[in-house]
């Protein structure tokens, strides 16, 4: 089978850090491919440690540094470890963020312009393209909820408004419309209900 590259999108509090888990669990299951997760920013060792600048809440940072930040850690992530696996048969790579966060998260909440983020993409670094993305949708309210549930302290993005998350979810749904590749996923639903929508589609994109 050829390797295919499928994304996990979703704004803070979504759970699709629990679903790709669940989803990788899943895939491991059937025992028929090569699985392998990696997380942006992050993957490799560069990734890594922009990821803590990134998130660290004492660091302020313009859209653009933060922009041209999550761009370094992926091409890298690129580079070193999606193009290798690509190459290859028989790889399913599963990407917790990818490309269209920047366009949600820089281009949309920070305004610096969906198309201007995509346009950057072309560059030989960077255009890689999932086959399937994963949006986990929930509401800007049900973020609120969860951060407050959750009782812990707020990294540098998790901290910033309710417009700001309401662009982004508005750009994740605005692209959700114009790629076929990305199939909205109702996060508000209890965790097993979203998991097997998940492997629903799933197994009616490899028939």
């Amino acid at each position: 089978m050829k390797s295919i590259l499928i994304s996990f999108e979703g704004i803070e509090c979504s759970g699709k850090s629990t679903q790709i888990k669940i989803f990788e669990e899943f895939l491991r299951s059937q025992n028929k491919q090569k699985i392998h997760l990696l997380r942006e920013p992050g993957g490799t060792e560069l990734g890594e440690k922009i990821r803590s600048l990134l998130l660290d809440e004492n660091l302020a940072m313009n859209p653009l540094s933060e922009l041209f930040l999550f761009l370094a850690a992926r091409a890298q992530n690129i580079q070193d470890k999606i193009k290798p696996l690509l190459i290859e048969d028989n790889n399913i790579i599963l990407l917790d963020r990818f490309l269209d966060s920047s366009i949600a998260y820089q281009g949309a909440g920070r305004g610096l312009n969906a198309d201007f983020v995509k346009s950057i993409h072309n560059h030989q670094y960077l255009n890689t393209f999932p086959d399937l993305t994963f949006f986990i949708d929930i509401s800007v309210d049900t973020l609120e909820k969860r951060i407050e549930k959750r009782g812990e302290g707020k990294d540098r993005l998790e901290s910033e408004n309710k417009e700001f998350f309401s662009s982004i979810r508005n750009e994740f749904l605005n692209q959700s419309k114009l790629e076929k590749r990305i199939i909205r996923i109702n996060g508000e639903q209890e965790i097993n209900e979203i998991s097997k929508n998940i492997q629903n589609i799933w197994s009616e994109y490899i028939s």
